[in-house]
């Protein structure tokens, strides 16, 4: 493939992820083939990116279930989900030069070209519906934000820098997990949406064992995810050798800053976390679940959340916590209010005993 022929295959593609809620599965497995070529074709142009990156954008209004039934279809290695994020990575090192897509509602992309290039921080923030990056992107305002710092850029080998928002976590399908509301002024869903809300593998209709969430116990510490969240990606690579591109994703062992990333997200519209903590947590590719450890996390004023990592990955936020109060789940705060129970029910039984004599 080149990007002369390329070019009609995706605006062909086009009338079908402009309706992507329509898409099924093997719809979803035939993209990522096209996504996968054009990856591996010699040279590309921005025009050609943003083309690629507008049928991504419209391939994730199609249903969670469509990817959970592509993952059971074609395994952990070969599903689309997968092979559409390697290749978004790798296309951008075809361009040498800056890459920004803004235009799309369920992702957003910055890419910088470092090869002789002014070194400063890179990042891409979510405004309402829409996306922002460059400019001083250590200051950006908005809802949630990635920035990948100057300290870790400059000091780094890389050629290419990406630093991608999803609105969704539909190419992050694997293990399921409860969810809970997200935003306080979220309205009610319609009532023909109920299966699409359910997000996070909460779904009917697939043989995945590890999809379906295991029911809530209230007083088991357990991972949440927010039923609307988004996932957060950065990515440094070294495209000198286009052959053999190689991703760099930890800062140097001699560097004065280990954080590779940082990201920023405003939670005061957020539902409060349940009787826990927020906690933003990695995609472990290997077992498909968002893993236990994470980046270390500092709340700020007026519920400003700032996470600095020491590897580039996707990331997203979860609630770490329980349904109940820890002091309700106390061993022996429980036992004493057996106890409390037990004698007020004998006290009772007692006192009618007593009336009945007299």
């Amino acid at each position: 493939m080149t990007p002369e022929t390329a070019e009609p295959i995706l605006k062909l593609a086009l009338n079908y992820t402009e309706n992507g809620e329509e898409l099924v599965a093997a719809d979803l497995h035939s993209l990522a083939t096209i996504f996968e070529n054009c990856a591996k074709m010699k040279g590309s142009n921005p025009k050609l990116l943003h083309l690629i990156f507008t049928n991504i954008n419209g391939m994730l209004d199609a249903r969670e279930q469509e990817y959970l039934e592509n993952l059971e279809t074609m395994g952990k290695e070969e599903q689309a989900a997968a092979r559409v994020l390697n290749s978004m990575h790798k296309l951008v090192t075809h361009v040498q030069g800056d890459i920004e897509y803004n235009a799309g509602t369920n992702v957003g992309l910055a890419s910088k070209y470092l090869v002789d290039k002014e070194c400063n921080s890179i990042g891409i923030t979510t405004l309402d519906r829409r996306f922002k990056s460059g400019g001083d992107v250590e200051n950006l305002k908005g809802e949630s934000s990635i920035i990948l710092p100057a300290s870790f850029v400059c000091g780094s080998e890389g050629t290419h820098a990406v630093v991608t928002i999803f609105k969704n976590r539909k190419l992050f399908v694997g293990q399921g997990y409860n969810t809970i509301k997200q935003r306080l002024d979220d309205p009610l869903p319609d009532e023909d949406d109920d299966e699409d809300d359910d997000d996070d593998g909460n779904k009917t209709g697939t043989s995945l064992p590890f999809s379906q969430p295991p029911p809530p116990k209230p007083c088991v510490r357990q991972g949440f995810l927010q039923d609307r969240g988004n996932v957060f990606t950065a990515t440094m690579m070294n495209a000198n050798n286009p052959d053999n591109v190689t991703f760099i994703t930890r800062a140097s062992s001699t560097a004065s800053s280990k954080v590779t990333a940082k990201i920023v997200i405003d939670t005061s519209q957020f539902t409060r976390a349940l009787h826990g903590k927020y906690k933003v947590s990695w995609w472990d590719t290997r077992n498909l679940r968002w893993a236990d450890d994470g980046c270390r996390v500092v709340e700020g004023k007026k519920g400003m959340l700032t996470a600095e990592c020491e590897h580039l990955t996707d990331f997203t936020l979860l609630i770490d916590g329980r349904l109940n109060d820890p002091a309700v789940c106390d061993i022996f705060l429980i036992i004493f209010g057996n106890i409390i129970n037990i004698s007020s029910i004998l006290c009772l039984f007692v006192m009618l005993i007593v009336t009945g004599l007299g």
